[in-house]
């Protein structure tokens, strides 16, 4: 008896050690590196997005009428303020070869309160902005209009800050391939 007891008190004490273990394994894979974003002022500013439903698909499925989760892990290149997005249908060229037009979608958007930092949770809004060479993930948002055509299109999706009204400095973008349809 006090051996299978012991035998059932491990098991469950494996599991406690090892679901922290699993939650991070899974949380890790879930950000995708997709494309760099086009032009020169994005080099060296990698960026990785979960987008949900995305998980395996080549080209991720957005339906209309729906709002679309997502996060984007990236590092800070600079101490900052203040951190933005703002989105980019990118039509026509070749999918990752920085061609084709890019066509804003929406409006900017100040993500600040939204944006943390991926080893301690610290909010952007709470501290003092965004520090060099730390990791930080901003959770959004975005509508897929029931309006829009069903087409195949890169999705830009900038993030930058902004020490002035007319000047932004970039801190991250990932383009990724959508597909957008009707929900089945």
């Amino acid at each position: 008896m006090a051996s299978s007891r012991f035998s059932c008190y491990a098991a469950v004490c494996g599991l406690v050690l090892l679901a922290p273990v699993l939650v991070l394994f899974v949380q890790a894979t879930d950000f995708k590196s997709f494309q760099q974003c086009s032009g020169a002022r994005y080099n060296n500013l990698p960026a990785k997005l979960y987008l949900k439903g995305c998980e395996g698909k080549e080209r991720c499925p957005l339906y209309r009428g729906d709002n679309a989760s997502m996060e984007i892990k990236f590092v800070s290149p600079s101490d900052t303020a203040n951190v933005y997005r703002y989105m980019y249908g990118v039509f026509g060229g070749r999918s990752g070869r920085g061609q084709g037009t890019r066509v804003p979608y929406g409006r900017e958007a100040n993500v600040c309160s939204a944006t943390r930092s991926a080893s301690d949770g610290e909010i952007c809004s709470r501290g003092e902005g965004l520090k060099q060479g730390v990791e930080y993930i901003q959770d959004g948002t975005f509508k897929v209009m029931s309006y829009f055509p069903k087409v195949s299109v890169d999705v830009e999706i900038e993030l930058y800050s902004k020490p002035s009204k007319s000047v932004k400095v970039p801190l991250g973008c990932v383009r990724v391939p959508v597909q957008i349809m009707d929900r089945p």
